[in-house]
């Protein structure tokens, strides 16, 4: 900060016996002694204060604090037996976002701002389930900050019906009578590039009339092979279904509706 100083003045006591005598002047003369106006301003300029000075300010410009991440979406993709291309998204407080990057897992996965979206490749069975994130978030003048993300991120097996297995009989059936339920749940095995029996998997067991919504009306479990087999009792006509729900390492999946007559 700088400020100016003021002016130091040299202020001169004059008495009427420094003034040389006007000799010949008359009382209407106008003469003014040598030195005099001099000395007249140099008094006035003692006597009148000085306004005083206006200090100059610079103002230094503050750094921007740093990015603190808030989020990151999604925290979960479900790979099948080929690719699955993820979009990344990452959200931050307390800064203007210039840059951000994801590392998932061992480093097994990477994506940044610029790339945001990331192939998700079939890996091996035991990288299925909870992997740990760090992301890096940088503020406009690009200091970053990480935030680690323990389990942050799922990766999941895809699960899926198999093709013609899911089975609601007799059709029709007799008000009463029980109804057999039968399919088969497969899930990708990343090892062995294929499709196998999903073995002790719980599943739903669900039913909704011609003109309502779903709602659950028993479990059942999958046995060795993956197949779930079960019997309901027929009380209305309506549409059978099996919902999966999914785990920490595998998808969901829900196995078409088919419909049963009930008759009286």
């Amino acid at each position: 900060m700088r400020t100016r100083n003021a002016a130091l003045v040299a202020v001169s006591t004059v008495t009427l016996t420094s003034i040389p005598a006007l000799v010949g002047l008359g009382p209407t003369a106008a003469a003014t002694p040598p030195g005099a106006r001099e000395m007249t301003a140099a008094i006035h300029a003692a006597t009148v204060p000085r306004a005083a000075p206006v200090p100059v300010v610079v103002m230094a410009s503050q750094p921007e604090s740093l990015c603190r991440t808030v989020d990151f979406t999604p925290r979960s993709a479900v790979v099948g037996g080929t690719p699955t291309v993820v979009t990344f998204k990452v959200t931050a407080s307390g800064c203007s976002l210039r840059h951000w990057e994801l590392s998932l897992g061992p480093y097994d996965y990477y994506t940044y701002l610029q790339s945001p979206r990331a192939a998700n490749r079939p890996p091996r069975n035991a990288a299925a389930g909870p992997q740990a994130v760090l992301a890096d978030t940088c503020n406009s003048e690009f200091d970053c900050s990480t935030t680690s993300f323990p389990k942050g991120f799922t990766l999941k097996r895809q699960t899926t019906w198999q093709t013609g297995t899911f089975d609601a009989t007799p059709e029709p059936v007799r008000k009463g009578r029980p109804i057999s339920l039968k399919g088969r749940l497969l899930v990708v095995d990343w090892d062995a590039g294929r499709y196998v029996g999903f073995v002790k998997q719980l599943v739903s067991v669900e039913f909704r009339t011609p003109t309502g919504a779903y709602a659950q009306v028993a479990t059942a479990a999958t046995d060795a092979a993956g197949w779930v087999r079960t019997t309901v009792p027929a009380s209305r006509t309506g549409v059978w279904r099996l919902p999966y729900g999914g785990s920490t390492i595998a998808g969901p999946a829900t196995a078409l509706g088919d419909t049963v007559q009930v008759e009286p």
